[in-house]
């Protein structure tokens, strides 16, 4: 092979030659941490921002102190995972879960403002019944919003089943395989090194 101080053989027509190595590697992050610190926590904090459907629509500036400081909270948390993480310039599975957490919450928010105003326009804030138009209504949206909540942790948790874990797998399947080719190398020279050897004795011992 030619070397890059080798000027003799630059001449034209003549084609420079050089040795070329490649190697492959895969890299993983251990999820389970961040599936429990991480995915978890952020969930039990949406989760209970649907607990203010609880207090009735009169009481809106409850409902909205909750939904606010959970979302403070799940602002804060989200900081505290980015610190956690390396800096890059895409955004993780977990970076995306918890932006829509956020996004979640501030939907809430917006509805108990929205239902709070709508109770205090048209008069019912001191007499609101469970049976009253906008109390159905409020128990209406609660359904909704729990049922999308629930469709889409379920259509989550199948694609996270179907294709990071099955990568994974894949990954460990790999691994399983290139350390059996591995040790029958391994397994291959020894025995080459032995017939060698005992070749050798014997010459040796017919001297």
């Amino acid at each position: 092979f030619q070397n890059d101080e080798d000027y003799s053989l630059d001449k034209p027509g003549h084609r420079r030659k050089r040795s070329i190595l490649t190697i492959a590697c895969h890299a993983a992050r251990r999820a389970d941490y961040f599936f429990w610190n991480g995915y978890f926590l952020v969930f039990l904090i949406t989760t209970v921002c649907f607990s203010s459907f609880a207090i009735p629509p009169n009481g809106f500036q409850f409902r909205i102190a909750i939904a606010c400081t959970l979302l403070l909270t799940s602002i804060a948390f989200r900081l505290t995972i980015s610190n956690a993480l390396p800096n890059i310039s895409y955004l993780t599975l977990i970076d995306l879960y918890a932006i829509v957490s956020i996004f979640v919450l501030v939907i809430l928010c917006i509805w108990h403002s929205i239902i709070g105003t709508l109770v205090f326009i048209y008069d019912e804030y001191v007499n609101l019944k469970s049976d009253s138009y906008w109390a159905r209504i409020d128990r209406r949206i609660f359904y909704v919003l729990v049922s999308l909540y629930i469709i889409v942790h379920v259509a989550m948790g199948v694609w996270y089943y179907y294709v990071p874990i099955s990568r994974k797998r894949q990954m460990k399947e790999l691994d399983k395989h290139y350390r059996r080719i591995i040790n029958e190398s391994v397994d291959k020279n020894r025995l080459s090194i032995g017939s060698s050897s005992n070749g050798a004795t014997k010459r040796e011992l017919i001297v």
